[in-house]
């Protein structure tokens, strides 16, 4: 396993969002992306780009976007 990926649990998904309800610089920070290979990979979001960056294989398709700890945090701060 790559170091940027885990294995998700089902309960991982209840706080998931799709990519198109993630925008903003309160948005901007590390999230796991929930993939259809039952694996999540670390992924970055820029609002100063509005992209995702991360490294997934390209047969893998991303399902959704779960905040990591930290920005679960920096979103309740706000």
């Amino acid at each position: 396993m790559l170091e940027n990926e885990k294995f998700y649990e089902q309960d991982d998904l209840k706080e998931m969002l799709k990519g198109n309800e993630i925008s903003g610089d309160e948005m901007q920070g590390k999230y796991f992306a929930i993939c259809d290979n039952r694996k999540a990979y670390l992924a970055t979001y820029s609002s100063s780009c509005n992209v995702f960056f991360s490294v997934i294989p390209a047969e893998v398709k991303v399902l959704g976007y779960v905040p990591t700890k930290d920005t679960k945090e920096k979103l309740e701060i706000m």
